[in-house]
């Protein structure tokens, strides 16, 4: 996207006539590094120049302002990522701690074999992923209690130091487990449950549809169980007070009669048919719940476990598509109907990864930005809608760069004028941005450094470092923040309407203020 079509605010001049003649000039091979300063043609620079800015001000009006004061309680669910029951604990605890005020996170545990490498199943690994460092951010900013399903060890230390409450679960007795929580919460006994089909799935469902099914759940303010139980969880449901169930698949009558056989009104609300995949399954349920939504996100079985108590809490749908190119165009096309600016998205590993950029394209046409994200990549990725308040920088970006007679000293000594833009505003790329960041500091390489609002939300300590002075270890006129793409993920910024465009990146400036 040209420069010349981005409002003034979000453009500087790349030269002046005179700075292309002296650029003409130029003779000898010598090259200077600078900093990020207006190097890339479509990228808007997060400027503090303006003091009166809400950035500069303190953000006191700011959507990532922090908050001071009693801390917030929250529930962390920590379980290993193969556990059962792990998503329809998600999905009732996902309602109740909506409805009570509480905040609600999962962080699922999995071999490091599955985690590190570029499209990893699971994300960052612990150590390099920075788990602990993000785990002791979230028990410090939260009063949390820990609720950990099946048997777990991992951060145990952490939890003890922190003083954390740890309550133990099992998928082999949700009732159980769910008495414990509503007593915890001091919330009613729900008298109507979800169960949900995880056996005997088609082959095209192989993977589970747990994580897709949740708007079942928190629609009816129900608890979620699996079709499967054991009589004796379907007596202790019963018994405890729940008399209506809604199934999702078990259609068939063996399925429905033990449920009445046991005391309950039963209903199909959704069916699964033999011939079904990610694709006919994710997207019916989509529509079906798509005027409460407010957006939709593309997650394969994973990523849709991790991002479920967000979607819950953001009130967004989950959707897969074994074909992204198809499925990418459907995305668009809800989001658009729902007027969100951004999907979820995971570009590689799992069902319908991209074969290359192209597989996007019908989602940019529809005007929707693509957030990448992975399976803990980052991990507790609902901490952007807990922002912290950050340092203010000491001095604008501006301060930091040559004066116009340097440089045209330099152009008359011949030498060659280099910057370097870090292309990554994704939260998926969190992990390798933090060592790069490192390096600029530890070599004083100059870096723009893409930034959307979503950085600032989720990693705001890691960000405030753009903002703090070298001397005291940070990287202020070393790493400059410039906005990537819209701001709100990634476009094809050729495909976009240019004022939508705009209106996008003037959006997420807005949030980063």
């Amino acid at each position: 996207m040209p420069i010349s079509s981005l409002p003034e605010r979000f453009s500087r001049t790349a030269s002046t006539e005179e700075d292309r003649g002296a650029e003409g000039r130029l003779g000898r091979r010598e090259f200077l590094l600078l900093g990020g300063a207006g190097a890339a043609v479509g990228a808007a620079k997060i400027s503090t120049k303006d003091p009166g800015s809400a950035h500069a001000q303190g953000a006191e009006n700011s959507t990532l302002k922090g908050h001071t004061g009693p801390r917030q309680k929250s529930i962390l669910l920590v379980a290993a990522a193969q556990e059962p029951a792990k998503d329809l604990v998600a999905a009732t605890l996902g309602w109740i701690c909506r409805q009570k005020g509480v905040v609600f996170d999962v962080h699922y545990l999995a071999p490091d074999r599955d985690t590190g490498r570029l499209f990893s199943p699971m994300g960052s690994p612990v150590v390099g992923g920075r788990h602990y460092e993000v785990l002791a951010r979230y028990v410090s900013k939260f009063e949390t209690t820990v609720i950990r399903l099946g048997k777990t060890t991992l951060y145990s230390s952490l939890f003890r130091q922190a003083g954390v409450e740890v309550l133990e679960g099992s998928s082999d007795d949700l009732v159980k487990l769910y008495r414990l929580l509503a007593e915890w919460l001091g919330a009613p006994w729900p008298k109507v449950a979800v169960a949900v089909q995880t056996q005997g799935l088609p082959e095209g469902l192989r993977f589970g549809v747990a994580p897709y099914v949740f708007p079942e759940v928190t629609s009816r303010q129900a608890l979620a169980v699996r079709l499967e139980e054991p009589d004796e969880q379907l007596r202790a449901l019963h018994a405890a007070g729940t008399r209506t169930v809604f199934l999702v698949g078990g259609s068939d009558v063996a399925s429905i009669n033990r449920w009445r056989r046991l005391g309950f009104r039963v209903e199909v609300t959704e069916a699964i048919r033999e011939q079904d995949n990610y694709a006919t399954f994710t997207f019916r349920e989509a529509e079906k719940h798509l005027d409460k939504a407010t957006g939709v996100d593309f997650c394969e079985p994973r990523l849709a476990s991790c991002l479920l108590p967000l979607a819950i809490a953001e009130r967004r749908l989950l959707v897969c598509h074994e074909q992204l190119a198809v499925g990418s165009q459907r995305l668009g096309e809800l989001n658009r109907r729902l007027g969100s600016d951004y999907a979820y998205f995971r570009y590689g590993g799992g069902i319908g990864h991209a074969r290359n950029d192209e597989d996007m394209f019908p989602c940019f046409r529809a005007g929707v930005a693509v957030s990448v994200i992975e399976p803990r990549r980052p991990p507790l990725p609902g901490l952007m809608r807990h922002p912290e308040p950050i340092a203010r920088p000491t001095a604008p970006p501006e301060a930091f760069e040559p004066t116009d007679v340097q440089l045209r000293r330099w152009a008359s000594e011949g030498k060659i004028l280099v910057s370097l833009i870090m292309h990554s505003g994704e939260l998926s790329h969190y992990d390798a941005v933090l060592h790069i960041m490192d390096l600029c500091g530890v070599k004083g390489v100059k870096m723009g450094l893409g930034v959307g609002w979503h950085r600032y939300a989720w990693g705001g300590p890691w960000v405030e470092m753009l903002n703090v002075p070298p001397a005291q270890g940070g990287l202020l006129g070393i790493c400059e923040p410039v906005l990537h793409s819209t701001g709100h993920g990634i476009v094809a910024e050729h495909l976009a309407e240019p004022k939508r465009l705009a209106a996008m990146m003037a959006s997420a400036r807005a949030k980063i203020a």
